[in-house]
């Protein structure tokens, strides 16, 4: 009998509850308590939730941290090619003996109660990292925030909220009041909150949130600013003001994303000290004063799926000789007018190429909409594709028509490859050199990316 795996038990797990989403703290609060709770014997830990973005604040901070001689631990999800990416352990993803023991304690600790698959999950992560020394943890919320499985901790070193929009309604709410409602919840008494910029709406019930929490605010546009010069990343607070490298991430947005990372490291100097001195944390303020660290973190920050290009050695380059591919598992419509931007002010010389893939109950119009604006100066065209093993994606016959709709020239592929295999018989001709972008869905970006993992 051959030994168990990791993704035996992850197929148990989804069997758990006849939900994929339920969204409580009772499960997890339960299953907590048989583990002799181990999210109270976590590293100190920085709380990121927000609709996008969290996962470039983490990867900004990780590097920060790493570079600057602190060991990290990090939670993301969703993954993009093995479920072992969501539980990083001092920089490296967990084995797979050490998921598998941590599952096993799991389910036997969870005795069959109804649990859901972010649960079970999220309670090993935070079973691994109680038995991992790290100087900080990185956690990232997975849906919303006040009832998301991560929401158990009495007390963050920073809460942080990145750019709040649209998505998930159906589990968040229809108005930018209610989602944000959810969201801000991750904030902590007495914790500093940083917030990254902010429709008016989702500002108001933070900033309320926090002086009930009486939480510390750090805004972008007023406590914190960043922005662009001459290539350079220009960050300020009314005491301090760095010049740096532009980010390793590529795209506008990035330099939002790395502010706000930044932004992080000034609240815990300001604050932890002030919460009690044994909560001092001098090593992040030796990192705060170490230019050249930040510089190194800055330019080597790694987050794959999110405006990635990839290699010229990768098994997909089957396009006409000239060509670039580029990833990004952007999928609501906030991410598409970022990816829009992006194409308009870096790529408009040169025509684009849409390869999507978008799981149900997102909003497709809101997505591709935003491209109007590219498609109006350049060649644009899109080609609808599935999901592989997604059920639940959307019929790649619904996408081209949504895209249709709203004026784009559309095609359908059964595959991926097949897609960009038929571009060179397109309406650019094998002479043309263009971008093709892949985009819609994070899991639309792990299959591409699973090629070469």
């Amino acid at each position: 009998m051959r030994e168990i795996e990791s993704q035996d038990l992850l197929d148990r797990f989804l069997e758990m509850h006849p939900k994929r989403i339920d969204l409580t703290l009772d499960r997890i609060q339960r299953l907590l308590k048989a583990l002799g709770h181990p999210e109270r014997q976590l590293p100190p830990t920085l709380h990121v939730a927000g609709t996008n973005g969290k996962g470039s604040v983490l990867a900004y901070l990780a590097a920060f941290f790493s570079k600057g001689g602190l060991s990290v631990h990090r939670y993301i999800s969703p993954h993009l090619c093995h479920f072992h990416e969501r539980i990083e352990l001092n920089g490296t993803a967990i084995s797979e003996a050490a998921l598998v023991a941590i599952f096993k304690q799991c389910e036997a600790a969870n005795q069959s109660a109804p649990i859901t698959f972010f649960e079970i999950t999220t309670a090993a992560a935070f079973l691994a990292f109680s038995q991992h020394k790290a100087d900080i943890l990185l956690l990232e919320t997975g849906l919303g925030g006040r009832l998301d499985a991560t929401n158990v901790l009495d007390e963050t070193l920073v809460s942080c909220l990145t750019p709040i929009s649209y998505d998930h309604q159906q589990f968040l709410g229809e108005t930018l009041t209610e989602i944000a409602t959810e969201k801000a919840a991750i904030i902590k008494e007495n914790c500093p909150v940083v917030v990254s910029r902010q429709p008016p709406e989702a500002m108001a019930v933070i900033e309320a949130q926090a002086a009930a929490k009486n939480a510390p605010l750090w805004r972008q546009d007023q406590e914190w600013s960043v922005r662009t010069q001459a290539g350079q990343l220009i960050f300020e607070t009314p005491n301090i003001r760095r010049i740096l490298p532009s980010p390793a991430l590529f795209g506008p947005h990035q330099f939002d994303n790395a502010g706000c990372a930044l932004a992080c490291i000034e609240a815990i100097h300001h604050h932890a000290a002030q919460r009690s001195p044994e909560k001092a944390f001098p090593e992040v303020s030796a990192l705060r004063e170490n230019g050249p660290v930040l510089m190194e973190g800055l330019q080597n920050t790694v987050w794959p799926g999110r405006l990635q290009r990839l290699e010229k050695a990768h098994p997909l380059q089957r396009v006409p000789e000239g060509w670039e591919i580029w990833l990004d598992g952007g999928h609501n419509p906030a991410a598409g007018k970022i990816l829009s931007e992006t194409a308009c002010h870096k790529w408009k010389k040169r025509p684009l190429h849409l390869i999507i893939g978008m799981m149900a109950h997102k909003d497709i119009i809101g997505f591709l909409e935003p491209f109007q604006e590219f498609a109006q100066k350049q060649t644009l065209t899109i080609t609808a594709v599935p999901i592989p093993d997604e059920h639940k994606a959307v019929a790649p016959g619904d996408l081209k028509q949504a895209a249709e709709d709203l004026g784009f020239s559309a095609t359908m592929a059964d595959t991926v490859p097949l897609a960009l295999q038929a571009l060179g018989d397109g309406p650019y001709g094998a002479a043309a050199k263009g971008r093709v972008l892949i985009c819609g869905s994070l899991y639309l970006v792990g299959a591409v990316l699973k090629i070469q993992c």
